[in-house]
């Protein structure tokens, strides 16, 4: 959580809360937290006071790859192949980075198709 703080007089003081209980945390921002409803109460070297409430929130599921069908090609040397996945939970939209037997391609999207043979791996 990044706080833009104006007007009142400097210095500032700062006390947090999340989910209605306090938090050892005295800066501005805050960092590297999880998901939940975080109360800030800004108060100003006159003892005026600004409350603002911030809710982070997290996807329902984590992230989840299935492959819904693999086409194996037809001869040898041929392109002939795809590879279908299944993506849910986490964020979207996805990235994708493909590589092939353990080398990038330039493949971004999420199915392949007119590939050879070989190991694919992607990382969502």
């Amino acid at each position: 959580i990044d706080l833009t703080i104006s007007g009142g007089t400097s210095p500032y003081t700062y006390t947090w809360k999340k989910d209605g209980n306090a938090i050892a945390a005295i800066t501005q921002d805050l960092s590297g937290i999880g998901a939940g409803t975080y109360e800030v109460t800004v108060t100003d070297d006159k003892g005026c006071k600004a409350v603002k409430t911030i809710t982070i929130t997290q996807p329902s599921a984590g992230l989840s790859i299935a492959v819904t069908s693999q086409t194996n090609v037809n001869c040898y040397n041929d392109t002939t192949g795809a590879i279908d996945l299944t993506i849910s939970g986490g964020t979207s939209p996805y990235t994708y980075t493909w590589k092939k037997d353990g080398n990038a391609i330039a493949a971004i999207t999420q199915d392949l198709s007119g590939i050879g043979a070989g190991t694919y791996e992607v990382t969502v």
